[in-house]
């Protein structure tokens, strides 16, 4: 749902037309600063994340010290043993160890052309299979 400004820009048409010279420097110059802090916003999260994640903390059971990423991943394969099928499927994954199903046609394929010239080709099919439905 348009806001009031949008709605209102769109009624004078003004916002939807290019602009010459100048003045559409100046409003590219704008969205491109604006594009830049957006980017900066984005790297500063992941910096953030990734020193949570290298953050220390205290198992509460074992008084161990592990970082927050240990402790997450250590969560997940808990839920996965206990039996949760998406945790299963996330360490499954995680690991590389995804079902995929290679078939290999190892003989060459023999084909002809429009000159009836014999043409040697070989094949490889690779499909992933999905446990979604």
């Amino acid at each position: 749902m348009p806001t009031k400004k949008q709605l209102a820009n769109l009624a004078k048409g003004t916002a939807t037309r290019f602009q010459a010279g100048k003045k559409q420097a100046r409003i590219a110059r704008k969205g491109g600063i604006a594009s830049g802090e957006s980017k900066r916003r984005q790297k500063t999260m992941k910096e953030m994340l990734d020193y949570l994640l290298e953050k220390e903390v205290v198992n509460k059971s074992t008084g161990e010290k592990v970082t927050s990423l240990e402790a997450m991943m250590s969560a997940v394969v808990r839920k996965a043993i206990s039996g949760h099928v998406e945790s299963c499927k996330f360490v499954r994954s995680t690991i590389g160890q995804d079902p995929v199903t290679k078939i290999q046609e190892i003989d060459p394929v023999e084909i002809l052309d429009d000159t009836g010239d014999e043409l040697s080709v070989e094949v490889t099919v690779e499909s992933r299979h999905s446990t979604k439905k």
